[in-house]
């Protein structure tokens, strides 16, 4: 056997669990600027995110309070745009983005927001084409955009109390300390001083994988004669990818990023009114599905019933697809409406995906298990795999779905009844005509 050095990479086994902690917005922040045209930023809040996807879903599903912030509707649903006569007043402190009194032509100075009406408080992003007002502003002050500005309570009112990070001015300090120290789920939080927690989104994910690539490069390397290995956190080998921590579940997100993108790509052929849908889901069964589900034998199908771990995350990405799936071109679906319609497809799945591996899983089982002693080695490899395995299973294991069994030589029994294994491997998937 000759073993190519160029391929051979060396994977460090140690505890990654202390890279598992918080992630901070700064950390998110040095991530972007240490790996240069991956990922994106938000151009309405700064936030950075890991993939382009990341903030697709921050400025689609109303994440992003401060684009929020600037949109005002027309009856006929267009957006508003107001223009400022002048400029009366600036407020800011330094590292703080700076806000300003507007004067809006046709309106009052005093224009209040928690009337029902705009505010006159204005974000410095908001005021596009706005260069020569604001130099004019400028020009007639002595102090520069850069320092410290204290919002003028003897001008505006001695009872005002002013949010240096969002622009909002309220009657009493308590209002202003209950604003800032609200949860960021709450329709009145401080946009600007409680950004979005990142608790379990792809962002963090990809930034704990980050550091356990970081440290798995600082490990003492191994030398295969005079060559150096590299070291590596994730070893790829068939598709499929393996993590150093023994995380399950890296494998199944790659695949349905893959897929997804897969997905996309065909979006077109989702819409087409001309299209039938039965055609539709045959399609998305051949040329989405089939991506999504390689190498799913050996994922960690967590969750009962479709509630919970994998099973549930599975359930809800392909509920989201099949809504899009049926689509016509001419329907928009938003908001409450997409909710609604994704957790009818979660209730009623036009395609259980979760079925459809655990079918295709039991009955990859049950050729295995009637492998015979002069197959090849690999195969006889995973036979040997499957049989060691003891009681009680782990959650979600290859063996998730088999009837009740002394040892592992009844099971091996009843997969050469190939007429009652077929029996069972049906019932997964239509359990109603079993």
């Amino acid at each position: 056997m000759v073993i190519s050095k160029a391929k051979t990479v060396c994977q460090p086994i140690c505890d990654y669990s202390h890279t598992n902690g918080p992630v901070s917005e700064e950390q998110v922040e040095q991530h972007a600027l240490d790996h240069p045209g991956k990922g994106a930023r938000c151009e309405n809040c700064n936030r950075f995110f890991t993939k382009e996807w990341g903030l697709s879903c921050h400025l689609s599903n109303g994440h992003c309070s401060e684009m929020n912030r600037a949109l005002f509707e027309e009856t006929d649903g267009s957006t508003a745009k107001f223009e400022v006569e002048y400029i009366a007043d600036v407020a800011g402190k330094e590292g703080k983005p700076l806000f300003y009194k507007v004067k809006w032509v046709g309106y009052e100075l005093n224009w209040n927001r928690e009337k029902g009406e705009k505010t006159a408080w204005e974000h410095s992003r908001l005021l596009d084409g706005c260069d020569e007002v604001l130099k004019q502003f400028w020009d007639g002050r002595e102090d520069k955009p850069e320092d410290d500005i204290p919002f003028d309570d003897v001008r505006w009112g001695r009872h005002l109390h002013f949010c240096y990070d969002c622009g909002k001015v309220f009657g009493r300090k308590q209002d202003l300390t209950g604003h800032q120290t609200k949860s960021r789920t709450d329709a009145n939080a401080c946009w600007g001083k409680t950004p979005p927690s990142r608790s379990g989104s792809k962002t963090e994910y990809d930034i704990r994988v980050q550091r356990k690539i970081d440290l798995a490069n600082t490990l003492p390397k191994i030398e295969m004669g005079e060559t150096e290995l590299a070291n590596t956190f994730i070893f790829k080998y068939l598709g499929m990818d393996v993590p150093a921590d023994g995380d399950w579940s890296a494998t199944p997100k790659k695949r349905m990023a893959i897929a997804r993108k897969a997905f996309n790509e065909m979006y077109p052929l989702w819409i087409d009114k001309n299209l039938p849908k039965k055609l539709k889901l045959h399609l998305y069964e051949a040329s989405v599905l089939s991506i999504l589900t390689h190498g799913c034998e050996a994922w960690s199908l967590t969750g009962k019933g479709g509630k919970g771990g994998l099973q549930a995350t599975l359930k809800g990405w392909n509920a989201r697809c099949l809504v899009t799936l049926s689509r016509t071109d001419d329907e928009s679906i938003e908001g409450e409406e997409m909710g609604l319609r994704i957790r009818q497809e979660c209730n009623a799945p036009t395609i259980d995906i979760n079925r459809k591996i655990r079918h295709r899983r039991f009955r990859w089982l049950g050729q295995i298990l009637r492998l015979e002693k002069d197959q090849n080695n690999k195969t006889r490899l995973l036979k040997q795999a499957v049989l060691q395995m003891e009681k009680p299973y782990p959650p979600g294991s290859i063996l998730m779905d088999v009837p009740p069994h002394e040892s592992m030589e009844d099971l091996v029994d009843y997969a050469h009844d190939i007429d009652r294994w077929s029996i069972w491997t049906n019932a997964i998937l239509d359990p109603e005509h079993a």
